[in-house]
């Protein structure tokens, strides 16, 4: 048995273990960095120069299995040492706040790794400051220039592949600065900063470079600062302005597009250069703005913009570097030949990322509205593939900001229709990956059948169809919060939801359950309080339910019974309260409600109206109308879909005939040949005419104007049994009978004289 247990706990270990193995890394996202606070600021310089580094933060033990890629993926291309970071890639982050200006930041342990280094106080916005791409030994050190002190900073680590992983490398991360620099502190600020690491093809964006730290190594004076930039760049530097002059002793600092030339063997390019006012018109004969020390502040700002040629993840790079009045100018002790670069990275979008629906289901007959967004600015075009069984979706190449069809299903099961969408940002006009868009249609084909006759106090059964069953379908509304039941309470403890869509009146509430835990669960409902629960409803009514009390403690679902709240009449849609009370004296436990459940039960098939009916709920209700009744057939799929549709019952009296002549002329005596007593009815309930059988010749009967009349003179002697029956209007006829009998005058005797008489 002790065997048993061990192999157990060791496979419960084993599973812990293969959980936090594969767990997502908390750091998995730039807006979850790892944070490595402000690192340790560095030593002050020394007369002596040299590099000063503060003392290094060291995280083990990091990985980056089961790390995700964000998607648009950031990253930067070229990097120290060559190439682009890789990208897509699963990555991980880190965060710290710069102390120095020179950052090193190595990594152990991880083969073929990247490293990315961006500033920003946005995850959305920031802004490239250096990448570097590790060898095969998974060891190398990314180091970065120009930090501003104060300044987040962000740490991207990601594998050399889209798919590689590491499991257990360290990061070790330090700030320097180098006392042998003339420049010693600068920024780059550029505006917009890029979304996603990225510039669409035609913004125009702003940078400001400013110095506020200069030394005058070997007594050079601050005297250029160069721009380089990227491919990606129009190459045209616009609306400049440059820094006021520092010394007292004047001068002007100028922009110079194509640069002052060559001095010192090097070619100094486009930027901005400082001509002092008593060394003549040339920047190269002279020194530069004599100023030195921290809180300075040359500033220079220009714009940049963007090829408008699309070339996904082109270098939008910008390299500000500067220059003493040894190297550019005209002083005879060169230095500042090794001062860091101030390096700005960023690439061209790829253009626009679909970020809108792309997926929607609607009622055959219905409207798909999709309003369409993006990652960044755009226009977009869309176009359906043609469905033979659908009717209404855009076929052509439409160029609105909505995607909008209405659509109608032909057949009787789901049909979808398939757009394509394809976003062009604005400005530039890169178009973006193109999206799939597939709308679902579902049908919902009913008829309400044939109009129809009723005669009288018949019944008749309506035929509908639809493409849904009859039957019920639940709809159920949840809030899982946890609330606290107050002790010894009357006030009690309150949770609610929200129903909404409920558009069958016949709908009715199939359950209303909730979660009670309670340390002693006979307080809820102790001597039979009446209200120890309650359910308010959405038009307000309030229902008492008591709970008969439960034993023990713990975890109880408890149901509303049905009986509580059958007499309901009002609204569906609206707000579900609970109120749980324990009201027990002198103590008791403690509890909390969670878990409020309230489920609707809908029927599919309705009629209206329903007086005269039975089984309404089914497509085949039967009816029985006192009136002349349209009646409608409702049916609701379980996905909200609603179609309607008439039936009109067209509702007869039935054909009636009535005696308006003396009761005895329907048995009457007459002689032969003696004409009889008219006999009369009125016939009515949609009657149109009448037919007549038994009457002895000589006797006819006819109608007009739902008056029957019978009369004539029987020529042949006998009894004669009649009958009307009415024709016209419904079924069954209306009919009345009678008898007619006609006498023979009696032989006359030979003896007898003068006329016969009947008798």
């Amino acid at each position: 048995m002790m065997k048993f247990y061990k192999q157990l706990l060791a496979s419960i270990l084993m599973m812990l273990f293969i959980n936090n193995a594969y767990a997502q890394p908390a750091n998995d996202n730039c807006s979850n960095a790892t944070s490595l606070g402000t690192l340790p600021v560095p030593p002050t310089c020394s007369i002596f120069g040299g590099v000063e580094t503060g003392a290094t933060v060291t995280l083990n033990n990091q990985t980056t299995v089961a790390a995700t890629g964000a998607n648009p993926y950031v990253y930067m291309t070229n990097c120290s040492g060559g190439g682009n970071m890789q990208s897509p890639a699963l990555d991980v982050w880190y965060t710290f706040v710069a102390s120095g200006s020179t950052a090193n930041i190595t990594i152990n342990g991880f083969p073929n790794a990247s490293i990315g280094l961006w500033s920003g106080n946005n995850c959305n916005t920031l802004a490239g400051a250096g990448c570097t791409n590790l060898g095969g030994s998974g060891n190398g050190t990314l180091t970065a220039t120009s930090l501003s002190v104060g300044q987040t900073y962000y740490i991207q680590v990601s594998g050399g592949t889209p798919a590689a992983t590491d499991a257990n490398f360290s990061i070790a991360v330090n700030n320097s600065i180098n006392c042998d620099n003339c420049l010693r502190t600068s920024t780059l600020v550029a505006s917009p900063l890029p979304v996603s690491g990225t510039y669409v093809p035609g913004q125009v964006v702003r940078f400001c470079y400013t110095v506020s730290e200069w030394e005058q190594t070997n007594a050079n004076w601050f005297h250029g600062v160069q721009i380089a930039m990227g491919p990606g760049w129009t190459g045209t530097v616009t609306n400049t302005s440059v820094a006021a002059t520092c010394q007292a002793a004047g001068g002007t600092w100028a922009f110079f597009p194509t640069g002052i030339g060559n001095v010192n063997s090097t070619n100094w390019g486009t930027g901005f250069y400082f001509d002092s006012a008593d060394a003549g018109t040339s920047v190269t004969d002279n020194y530069g703005d004599n100023c030195s020390g921290t809180g300075l502040n040359w500033q220079f700002c220009f714009d940049l913009t963007v090829s408008s040629t699309c070339v996904a993840g082109q270098s939008l790079s910008v390299t500000m570097d500067t220059s003493g009045d040894g190297e550019s100018g005209s002083w005879s002790s060169p230095a500042c030949q090794n001062d860091p670069s101030n390096i700005f990275s960023a690439v061209m979008a790829a253009g626009p990322v679909m970020t809108s629906a792309n997926t929607a289901t609607i009622c055959s007959g219905g409207t798909v509205s999709i309003p369409l967004t993006a990652s960044s600015p755009a226009t977009y075009t869309w176009i359906a593939t043609n469905n033979a069984n659908v009717t209404g979706e855009s076929t052509t190449l439409q160029t609105s900001s909505t995607l909008s069809n209405t659509l109608v299903n032909l057949t009787g099961v789901n049909q979808v229709v398939t757009y394509t969408v394809i976003p062009t940002s604005t400005p530039g006009g890169c178009p973006g990956a193109p999206q799939t868009v597939t709308v679902t249609v579902v049908p919902l084909t009913i008829n309400a059948g044939t109009d129809t006759v009723v005669c009288g106090s018949a019944c008749v059964n309506l035929s509908g169809t639809s493409s849904i069953a009859a039957g019920t379908f639940n709809t159920t509304f949840a809030n899982s919060t946890t609330v606290a039941i107050p002790n010894n309470n009357t006030g009690g403890a309150n949770t609610s939801v929200t129903s909404s869509g409920i558009v069958n009146s016949a709908s009715s509430i199939g359950s209303i359950c909730f979660t009670l835990n309670h340390s002693s669960l006979p307080d809820i409902g102790q001597n039979g309080n009446a209200n120890a629960i309650t359910i308010t409803m959405p038009d307000g009514t309030v229902y008492n339910s008591t709970l008969t009390p439960l034993s023990g403690s713990g975890t109880q679902t408890y149901c509303i019974p049905p009986a509580v709240y059958a007499g309901y009449t009002g609204t569906l849609n609206g707000n579900f309260t609970l109120n749980v009370k324990d009201t027990r004296g002198g103590g008791g436990g403690t509890g909390s409600i969670t878990n409020l459940q309230v489920i609707i039960a809908t029927n599919t098939v309705s009629w209206s109206p329903t007086t005269g009916m039975t089984n309404g709920n089914t497509l085949t209700p039967t009816v029985c109308p006192t009136v002349d009744t349209t009646y409608t057939l409702t049916v609701i799929a379980p996905g909200g879909c609603i179609a309607t549709d008439t039936v009109f019952v067209d509702y007869t009296t039935s054909p009636t005939i009535v005696l308006t002549s003396a009761i005895a002329t329907t048995n009457q005596t007459v002689c032969i040949n003696t004409s009889i007593t008219n006999i009369v009815y009125t016939t009515g309930g949609g009657a149109t005419g009448a037919t007549f059988g038994g009457l002895p010749t000589g006797v006819s009967g006819s109608w007009v104007g739902n008056v029957v009349t019978i009369s004539g003179t029987p020529s042949v002697a006998g009894p004669f049994n009649y009958t009307v029956t009415t024709t016209g209007g419904c079924t069954p006829a209306a009919t009345a009978t009678g008898v007619i009998n006609v006498s023979n005058p009696p032989a006359v005797p030979t003896i007898a004289t003068g006329a016969a008489t009947c008798s």
